[in-house]
């Protein structure tokens, strides 16, 4: 149930657009709340704690692959012809922003052709 629950709330960001680049915040800070009755939420939070902490890591890293895959995924759709190579800078310049993806990984690769 508490899976099901995290992937509906990943649905759900990626669906009213609050997702920019991860990592990075608007001018206001969102939680899970924008759009979550305030009693699911707070039995979310209850299921949450009551799991062991190495579950909760296991379901962060699940929804954290998840995210980043379904990021890979869109932007192959956008840029069929890309390489592995370019598709990596990519997504690490959605995740972490142009600047950090140039200083790991030099400049894009579809770029420099």
């Amino acid at each position: 149930q508490i899976e099901r629950l995290g992937v509906e709330i990943v649905r759900r960001f990626i669906e009213h657009q609050h997702v920019g680049r991860l990592g990075e915040q608007s001018g206001q800070q969102q939680t899970m709340e924008f759009d979550t009755d305030p009693n699911a939420a707070q039995r979310y939070h209850a299921l949450l704690g009551a799991l062991p902490a190495q579950q909760r890591l296991s379901m962060a890293v699940g929804l954290s692959s998840g995210v980043r895959e379904l990021c890979e995924a869109g932007l192959r759709a956008r840029y069929p012809m890309a390489e592995t190579e370019e598709l990596r800078w990519r997504v690490a310049a959605v995740c972490y922003g142009e600047a950090q993806a140039k200083r790991t990984f030099g400049d894009c690769p579809g770029t420099r052709r």
